[in-house]
């Protein structure tokens, strides 16, 4: 499995139950869930394109996955059905309250949202070296961080009623962070 692919999985130990991957792409997560919890997950895509993909990948290998094709703000899914619903390295669309909103009505009442986020290279190797050098000859920020980076997904899920941990999480000579966010019962449907 190459690192795109490690990166795309890294979820996985922290993911049971029924689970919606929301964005799912080109599948790596899908294949992945396919095999080690088959029949438990959705893959949710907006572009017809990426969903294709899955499904080649997931053929390739024999593997039954079930895609969807919709918006993550109006998910074509019954309220409380999914155990996690997981997002790895999500666009803009996480941060609109509508998607907020529709992933707190499909978790069950102890369900959690899994985010994959902030990819980083550590100082480990020699290609984070060589990355590094041509994003600072082409004068762009360096994509090698001493720091680990913060989730900017923190406070927005924290105002939206979700109690979040985040963990990093050591990929090859890569780091993200894992972002766990269980619904608040307190705060649940006052966002």
């Amino acid at each position: 499995m190459g690192v795109l692919a490690t990166l795309d999985t890294c979820s996985i130990a922290v993911l049971s139950g029924r689970i919606l991957e929301m964005g799912c792409g080109t599948g790596y997560l899908q294949h992945a869930l396919a095999q080690q919890q088959p029949g438990q997950a959705i893959g949710l895509d907006a572009s017809r394109w990426m969903l294709r993909r899955t499904q080649r990948r997931a053929q390739r290998d024999a593997l039954k996955v079930h895609l969807v094709e919709a918006r993550s703000q109006a998910l074509p899914c019954a309220s409380g059905q999914f155990d996690r619903v997981v997002a790895t390295f999500p666009s803009e669309y996480i941060l609109d309250p509508a998607t907020l909103t529709e992933i707190q009505r499909v978790l069950h009442p102890s369900g959690a949202l899994v985010i994959v986020d902030s990819a980083h290279f550590t100082r480990d190797g020699l290609y984070q070296r060589l990355v590094d050098l041509l994003y600072r000859v082409t004068f762009q920020a360096s994509v090698v961080r001493d720091i680990p980076p913060q989730s900017p997904y923190v406070p927005l899920l924290q105002h939206a009623g979700f109690q979040v941990t985040v963990f990093p999480e050591t990929v090859d000579a890569s780091e993200v962070l894992v972002v766990v966010a269980h619904l608040d019962d307190h705060k649940r449907g006052l966002s």
